[in-house]
């Protein structure tokens, strides 16, 4: 998958609460907690400058490089391209 055509980086300076879906054909910035059952679903990275603990989808096109990040994960779910990792 070519990175190069992705959109610009979305943020949300915000929590995301239970039952949100972000879905985003790029990379996801967060700053803020992602709590149990929110979901991110992105085509580039997802980077989370807070706790993750919901649900996490990087690389959804099929781009198996993408790259998922936070400084605390206790995350239900992570999945890169088709790998599902926890």
């Amino acid at each position: 998958v070519d990175t190069s055509t992705l959109p610009e980086t979305l943020y949300v300076e915000a929590n995301l609460r239970s039952g949100q879906l972000i879905r985003y054909p790029g990379n996801v910035f967060v700053m803020g907690d992602v709590n149990p059952s929110a979901e991110i679903v992105a085509a580039g990275d997802i980077i989370v400058w807070g706790t993750l603990r919901g649900i996490a989808h990087a690389g959804a096109d099929g781009d198996t490089e993408a790259k998922i990040v936070a400084m605390k994960i206790e995350a239900g779910q992570l999945r890169i391209a088709n790998k599902i990792l926890k």
